[in-house]
């Protein structure tokens, strides 16, 4: 192959990659516009499920209520995903 063959078999294979690059980046955008429901500020924790309280491993360490159950600690007891800090 001569020098030319070899720029242009490069040039080709730099489109292709191009155009791969471009129907990615397309394609991630568009399950970013669906996946937009995830982030709702209205959502539940997912730890204590909305309640604030989750059951607690130690209830006599943990100063549960009479139902062995304590404040939710990845969301601070407010039970919205908004607020929770642990995944």
């Amino acid at each position: 192959m001569n020098m030319r063959q070899h720029r242009r078999a490069r040039m080709a294979l730099q489109a292709r990659a191009t155009a791969h690059r471009t129907a990615m980046d397309a394609y991630w955008c568009a399950v970013a516009e669906n996946d937009i429901e995830e982030y709702d500020d209205g959502l539940d924790c997912t730890k204590c499920g909305g309640r604030g309280l989750i059951e607690s491993d130690d209830p006599f360490w943990d100063d549960a209520d009479e139902f062995g159950e304590i404040e939710c600690w990845a969301c601070g007891g407010t039970g919205d995903r908004d607020h929770q800090t642990i995944f």
